[in-house]
């Protein structure tokens, strides 16, 4: 659009930081940027190396504005696709608070952290695998691997959190972002 641009990330490539789609975006914008003293087209969310998918980069100052007040406001959902290990047999609302340990580099449910708001809905069920929609509400670090694992479904590839090996490595793909109006 004039003041955004959808990128599809591919897995093993990371959002930020050297040799990322940041580096690449920043380069290709490099001349929208210049005409602003105050603007950078850095990511306006972040997926983690190993998930695909869509990712929003602002093509304006104007643009990054409008997305951080949606996403304030908690007014853009953010739909991934997800192989899980296990049966997801019907909708459920995942609620729970998140601690992140950056030692391990993981993220635990646990009675302390951060909240965390997720909903997970099976498309496809068979040979004790599920492929989910999951709506994520809030966004943080590993989510959606944490949430669906602290339920006994954890992404199947995601050694991390206790899915069953996979070829190639865990299943997340950043399907959709859907927005109330055009920012």
């Amino acid at each position: 659009t004039e003041h955004l641009v959808f990128v599809n990330k591919p897995r093993g490539m990371l959002s930020h930081g050297p040799g990322s789609l940041e580096e690449r975006m920043r380069a290709a914008l490099a001349s929208r940027a210049a005409a602003s003293l105050s603007f950078s087209p850095g990511p306006l969310h972040r997926l983690d190396r190993n998930t695909s998918g869509l990712m929003a980069f602002p093509a304006t100052a104007a643009g990054a504005r409008a997305v951080a007040l949606l996403q304030r406001e908690r007014r853009i959902r953010k739909l991934y696709v997800a192989l899980l290990d296990g049966l997801l047999e019907a909708p459920e609302e995942w609620r729970d608070r998140i601690t992140r340990d950056e030692a391990s580099r993981t993220s635990a449910v646990s009675a302390e952290g951060a909240e965390a708001l997720a909903r997970a809905s099976p498309l496809l069920s068979g040979a004790g695998k599920s492929l989910a929609l999951v709506e994520l509400r809030t966004g943080l670090t590993h989510q959606i691997r944490v949430q669906a694992s602290s339920r006994g479904l954890p992404l199947s590839g995601d050694s991390k959190y206790g899915g069953s090996p996979l070829r190639g490595g865990y299943i997340l793909h950043a399907a959709a972002l859907e927005f109330p109006e055009p920012p």
